[in-house]
């Protein structure tokens, strides 16, 4: 197995082997060297081990919370010798989604937009994939209303009754931010509705095509301030 360091745990007279430790608390997100607290092991048919779950402790003194490694048991093959009873890491609970960060710009034009897509990602993050793809689309009606509202100094109720289509189609100027609000539109519809219409495509391009949003949005509006604040050439 080359230089692989297993580690050991004794349980009722038995040695069994894990492969990993997690590198990173899933709770405070920052990487630690986590210390063992307690472990069982999960019993299926026959008595026959199914999974080991390990108790860790972030030892990082503004977190030091507990959370659960669970290993699945497996057999691998070295160069020379082949090691029975060994666990692999196979996820880590609880976790809590790292809040996802945005430009302060684009965050002052739309904090709902910011809000919604926290707790998508949540979702996605509990595996709640069928939720998270809904609350992405509400997080880009969010972002694309409150970004024309922001441009426009009227119009703000005809804004938002407008379904998002029309209103990126009628309200959003900028060509970029136009066409990529277009493309994660449709995919977001895809989130809503019972058939998909655009099947080889998932909610990793729909995240992909809010974050072109997104980012076409915060060069909008950085171009918009400095072009304001240095309205002449100063040489």
């Amino acid at each position: 197995m080359g230089d692989q360091v297993f580690h050991f745990i004794d349980i009722e007279g038995m040695r069994y082997s894990h492969d990993r430790e997690p590198e990173f608390c899933p709770l405070c997100h920052h990487a630690v060297h986590v210390q063992q607290r307690a472990w069982t092991l999960v019993e299926g048919r026959w008595k026959w081990p199914t999974t080991l779950e390990i108790v860790f402790q972030c030892p990082r003194p503004g977190c030091g919370r507990l959370f659960i490694g669970r290993y699945e048991p497996t057999t691998r093959s070295g160069d020379n010798d082949r090691i029975f009873g060994l666990f692999v890491l196979n996820d880590v609970v609880p976790q809590e989604p790292k809040p996802p960060e945005f430009p302060e710009e684009v965050s002052h034009i739309s904090p709902g937009f910011v809000e919604i897509y926290a707790e998508a990602s949540a979702a996605e993050s509990s595996r709640l994939m069928q939720i998270a793809g809904v609350g992405y689309r509400k997080a880009l009606e969010f972002l694309i209303k409150d970004y024309c509202i922001h441009l426009r100094t009227g119009g703000a109720e005809k804004i938002k009754e407008t379904l998002l289509g029309p209103c990126i189609n009628h309200f959003v100027d900028d060509p970029n931010v136009k066409e990529c609000a277009r493309r994660a539109a449709w995919l977001g519809n895809d989130e809503t509705h019972y058939s998909r219409r655009w099947a080889d495509r998932d909610i990793d391009d729909l995240k992909i095509l809010i974050q072109l949003t997104v980012n076409w949005i915060h060069t909008s509006a950085l171009t918009r301030r400095y072009i304001a604040e240095m309205p002449q050439g100063g040489g």
